[in-house]
């Protein structure tokens, strides 16, 4: 039974470390001005949220782009 507890710790061990390895090193927001933007006009156009369709366009284009840039510069 004391043997199973220590190879459960060493695996649990073991996928805390892989985990590490896999984050992102560092992780800032992106896109937060129009962030900002956008979720204001959702909260001033409740009902008529339709109002903000280009702002959630413009946000969607910018955090496609970093992505993008994310995925070009890391490999």
């Amino acid at each position: 039974m004391e043997t199973e507890k220590k190879e459960s710790e060493e695996e649990e061990d073991q996928s805390a470390g892989a985990a590490k390895e896999e984050m992102p090193r560092s992780m800032e927001p992106v896109c937060t001005t129009l962030q900002r933007q956008i979720l204001h006009c959702y909260r001033e156009n409740r009902d008529q949220t339709l109002h903000c369709s280009d702002l959630a366009k413009d946000y969607m284009q910018c955090i496609h782009t970093v992505k993008k840039n994310l995925l070009v510069n890391s490999g």
